[in-house]
């Protein structure tokens, strides 16, 4: 699976980077909501996962921008701040531990497939 992780922080962009490419991802990165618009318009990405608190457009817009022209692209929103403004927020902390089970159980491709057969 294509990955966008979108982070100001280069230290989050870049563990994520690497515990999803551990999973068998391939992951890009992008600084900030902009840059991950351009990567999109290059990428035929599958899922973006971005930080919540950026520089301009934040996390939960950069979502919305992201469906608007890419419908079938999955968001998530993650954050290492407690924001109770947006309900819908990752923590990062917890996401990093399991983060490449969350992407299998979560996006289309999993779902559609139903559970793994031993």
């Amino acid at each position: 699976m294509l990955i966008l992780v979108v982070d100001d922080e280069p230290d989050h962009r870049t563990l994520a980077r690497r515990v999803m490419e551990r999973g068998g991802h391939t992951v890009l990165t992008a600084r900030d909501a902009s840059h991950a618009l351009e990567v999109m318009a290059d990428h035929d990405v599958e899922l973006v996962v971005t930080d919540l608190h950026m520089p301009g457009m934040d996390g939960v817009e950069l979502a919305e921008r992201i469906h608007a022209e890419h419908p079938d692209v999955v968001c998530i929103v993650w954050s290492s701040v407690k924001d109770s403004q947006h309900g819908r927020v990752l923590p990062k902390n917890v996401m990093m531990v399991d983060v490449n089970s969350w992407i299998e159980q979560h996006t289309p491709d999993a779902t559609e497939s139903g559970p793994s057969q031993p």
